[in-house]
């Protein structure tokens, strides 16, 4: 499971991870969690759901990757799409056939770490190779194996800054605010600041962020490139140390 997201009902969350478990040691298929989608989101990736299992679950028919708006409202309205929550539930024996077929490399690399009593430096050396590629790239996207539960809790990715004004109460004029913050004539802003203060005049959709001695300022609409602007911080030694 990914560590960037909230969950706040655990009692349905653990039924459901129970549902996952039945279903991928009774149909030996790796499981993910699929999220009834609550708006067109295009900063997600999308499952489109096949044949019913039973209640709840169904055979996965395709993986979608993150689409624009038009299209993304077009699987909301379908009715057949879930959110993929990174999610996944799987027997180590179908996981480890998945990786030996689809990446080998990675499945020889297990292998040298297993055959070494997962030794500490093995362990380093070989990771250290590995092709840095996500689980929905490299295996879940090309296997045929795969179910789909529906999730019965509430979820949130907080995948990006603008989750805050899903998660903490708005203020006054709108904004979501965590730390300090003053705001004159500004509204529906998203303000997050660790240490100090943040103020805005006459500012309006923005998320502000202050984090250390680093600060960002963007339109809200363009937080989901900051992980481009990482990026391009990375490749520059003067500003590599604020990624």
């Amino acid at each position: 499971v990914p560590a960037d997201h909230l969950i706040n009902n655990e009692t349905a969350y653990t039924n459901n991870m129970k549902t996952a478990v039945r279903v991928a040691e009774e149909q030996d298929d790796i499981v993910v969690v699929g999220i009834p989608p609550t708006y067109p989101a295009t900063a997600l990736g999308y499952i489109e759901k096949g044949k019913p299992l039973s209640d709840g679950t169904w055979k996965v028919k395709m993986f979608r990757e993150k689409p624009n708006e038009r299209t993304a409202r077009e699987y909301i309205d379908s009715g057949n799409f879930f959110w993929n929550a990174g999610m996944f539930v799987f027997k180590v024996d179908v996981m480890l056939n998945a990786l030996k077929e689809h990446m080998p490399a990675h499945y020889a690399a297990l292998e040298k770490i297993r055959e070494s009593g997962f030794n500490a430096k093995v362990i380093e050396t070989e990771f250290g190779k590995l092709e840095r590629i996500s689980i929905d790239y490299g295996i879940i996207e090309k296997v045929s194996n795969v179910s789909v539960v529906k999730a019965e809790f509430d979820w949130d990715d907080v995948g990006s800054w603008n989750a805050l004004e899903r998660i903490v109460p708005l203020d006054e004029d709108k904004n979501a605010v965590l730390g300090k913050f003053v705001g004159m004539d500004s509204g529906k802003n998203v303000v997050f600041s660790d240490s100090g203060m943040v103020a805005c005049i006459g500012v309006d959709n923005l998320a502000v962020i202050k984090s250390g001695d680093a600060v960002l300022v963007c339109k809200k609409s363009d937080v989901e490139n900051v992980k481009k602007l990482f990026q391009q911080l990375e490749e520059s030694a003067d500003t590599k140390q604020y990624t």
